[in-house]
């Protein structure tokens, strides 16, 4: 099947390669075809040439179907020549026609057994509901860009509600149809809703175009109330027939999208919101923009309303992220970056992200025993499941924001510079979001170069009780400021150097104002954001997970082959003080050791190892953990080498439906 190199996806969906990759091949088909007259080749000869052309199209390295999609155009072409011009006899072409037909069934045939011995003891055993607390019994809402997002940016996550009796929806802000496939891609996310067992109701669809751009400009950088049409001619929101939008019939303005955005969660007032952050496709940092302007118009009116909220990234953690799901322990999410910020926005430190254990029940060795990645198959028009190598883990990470800061309604005044968003809840801007050639911080306040000051106050409307300040330094690395002076009514102090994100928390001071004067800096005196709490950040432990040193969260553990190995507990909030019960199942032995826990495991046995918050027996993590032989591990090694050179059958099913609706998407 296709090999997936992910550094030249752009390059293949452009259609000036396209069409001079199938006239290239036009052109070898002609000289093919003439070569063949002169020398009088038999259908032999040709057909080996076929052979080896459609054996390229499987095993070429690209990103997409779409390349392939050519070479099968390309092989018609072929075919068409040597029919047409070939002295082949009736006998011959109906020969051609069964070897090619007993191929097919031989293909399948193969597909199934491949599938019948991928699929036996490869899904992960399930233990206790891990972490329960955290997940049970919330409201939860999930914001997708496109469909097949809810996959990349939440899957694995949204289970965990799910079979913890949370009530789960998914928000859809476009159809994706810039392709004219809307309703395509609508129904395949009410076939995920199925997988997840999500009731349909609880599927809403905004129903506005992707890639709403007009001149260049994408309907986010519009004026208010600007209308905007869509590549197919969609001026509207519109669902399916038996699945409307959540207001149907609104003009395509960015106003109207705010709206829908404030109404919907207004409407549902979940416990907490999953969002796509600034990332890599504009749609996507469209979205994160939206969403934030509309909780800060939404906590601006004071409704009594902080729900958690958590943003995450669709493309570097997941579409392209590492390619890693083949081993015998599924590894949790890397960064290929070496940068210790996120790239997309230079705001979250990678250190400080949450990192969400997944539904372990639904995990396999193989992909298609994945609860996920079946859910990814719904999603063929996009292929998605050419990117499940990455987008599998045994982790998904957020960064968490707080919604309860008091300034969202004080007085805001600087000695210099426009400090008006310096207090919004909307973290990053950007006045132009169909490029990522520069930092979303357009909104900054930077005080004037000749200002001597340098001071940005906050007057609230009554005096409040603040705990804590946390402060949003500059995204671009020019500008940091190495000391400020931060004052709380009649308290002050020095902050020293500002970070990307800096907290600072201190005894409760009563007071109606609150200043900020930076008195060292580089390049630029500039802050992104300011908050101010009347409580601190949460520091009571929410949920924990075993680990092993590599930091790869643990499920069904097949432990090293000597049978001992240290594993370690992942806390959030971090508390290295925490302390823990530890309770084994079965052949296994577990003892605390200066920096882990010490779990041991002899061949071909197995048990489970289950740690406890020793202050909170809620909270506990419970692992599978066995010892197999050299040929049990060869085994899944095998298989997982066999799922990925010979697809299985539903695999096969999937990839061939994706390829028949990529045609559709590129007629």
């Amino acid at each position: 099947m296709i090999k997936v190199n992910w550094s030249k996806i752009k390059k293949f969906e452009k259609k000036g390669f396209a069409f001079s990759f199938i006239g290239a091949e036009l052109l070898f088909a002609i000289i093919l075809f003439i070569i063949g007259m002169i020398i009088s080749v038999s259908i032999l000869n040709y057909l080996s040439a076929l052979f080896i052309m459609f054996i390229g199209a499987f095993y070429i390295h690209i990103e997409s179907r779409m390349i392939q999609i050519y070479f099968l155009l390309a092989l018609y072409d072929i075919s068409s020549c040597i029919f047409t011009f070939s002295n082949i006899s009736k006998e011959g072409r109906y020969s051609v026609l069964l070897i090619t037909s007993a191929i097919l069934l031989i293909t399948l045939i193969l597909s199934l057994i491949v599938e019948s011995y991928v699929n036996e003891n490869t899904r992960y055993q399930p233990t206790d509901s891990s972490n329960k607390v955290f997940f049970e019994n919330k409201n939860v809402m999930f914001f997708a860009p496109h469909e097949d997002d809810e996959i990349n940016v939440f899957g694995g996550v949204i289970e965990q509600y799910i079979k913890n009796g949370s009530d789960v929806r998914i928000v859809f802000l476009t159809n994706g149809d810039c392709y004219g496939i809307g309703q395509t891609r609508i129904k395949e996310a009410l076939d995920v809703a199925k997988v997840y067992s999500i009731p349909e109701e609880n599927i809403i669809f905004l129903g506005y175009s992707d890639s709403l751009t007009k001149d260049g400009v994408h309907i986010y950088n519009a004026d208010n109330d600007e209308e905007y049409t869509s590549i197919k001619g969609y001026t509207e929101t519109y669902g399916s027939k038996t699945h409307p939008a959540f207001k149907t019939g609104r003009k395509y303005t960015r106003k109207n999208i705010v709206e829908d955005f404030e109404d919907v969660i207004k409407k549902y007032r979940p416990d907490e919101l999953f969002c796509c952050d600034y990332d890599s496709h504009p749609d996507h940092r469209a979205i994160s923009l939206f969403f934030e302007e509309a909780m800060d118009n939404i906590l601006r009116e004071g409704l009594d309303y902080t729900p958690v909220v958590y943003k995450g990234f669709g493309y570097s953690t997941a579409w392209n992220g590492k390619q890693d799901y083949y081993s015998l322990n599924i590894v949790s999410t890397r960064k290929e970056s070496k940068s210790l910020l996120m790239d997309e926005n230079n705001i979250y430190e990678w250190n400080e992200r949450m990192r969400f254990p997944v539904a372990d029940e639904f995990l396999s060795r193989v992909m298609q025993n994945s609860r996920s990645y079946r859910a990814m198959m719904m999603h063929c028009s996009q292929t998605a499941t050419d990117h499940a190598n990455g987008i599998l883990n045994g982790d998904k990470v957020f960064w968490k924001r707080r919604t309860d800061s008091i300034l969202c309604d004080a007085k805001v005044m600087a000695t210099s510079g426009n400090a008006d968003s310096i207090t919004s809840f909307k973290l990053a801007e950007s006045e132009d979001i169909t490029k990522s050639d520069y930092l979303p911080c357009s909104d900054m306040w930077i005080a004037d170069n000749d200002d001597k000051n340098r001071i940005v106050m906050f007057a609230l409307p009554e005096k409040r009780r603040i705990k804590e300040i946390a402060i949003y330094g500059s995204p671009d690395e020019e500008n940091k400021i190495l000391n400020a002076t931060l004052k709380i009514g009649s308290y002050q102090f020095e902050t020293g150097i500002i970070d990307n994100y800096s907290v600072f928390e201190f005894d409760e001071i009563l007071t109606d104002k609150i200043a900020l004067k930076i008195d060292e800096y580089t390049g630029e005196a500039a802050v992104l954001k300011i908050a101010a709490y009347e409580t601190p950040s949460e520091q009571k432990t929410q949920l924990i997970k075993l680990m092993n040193r590599s930091s790869d969260f643990c499920y069904d553990y097949i432990i090293r082959k000597s049978g001992k190995e240290e594993l370690f507990v992942y806390t959030y909030p971090q508390n290295d003080e925490l302390k823990f019960d530890l309770k084994t199942e079965g052949d296994v032995s577990a003892e605390f050791t200066d920096n882990g826990i010490l779990v041991k495991c002899k061949q071909n046995e197995k048990g489970k190892l289950r740690v406890t918050i020793k202050d909170n027996p809620e909270i506990f993590d419970e692992i599978n953990i066995s010892n197999p032989d050299d040929k049990k591990r060869n085994q899944i090694k095998f298989k997982q080498v066999l799922e990925h050179i010979v697809y299985s059958y539903p695999m096969q099913k999937d990839y061939y439906l994706g390829l028949i609706r990529r045609l559709g998407v590129y007629k």
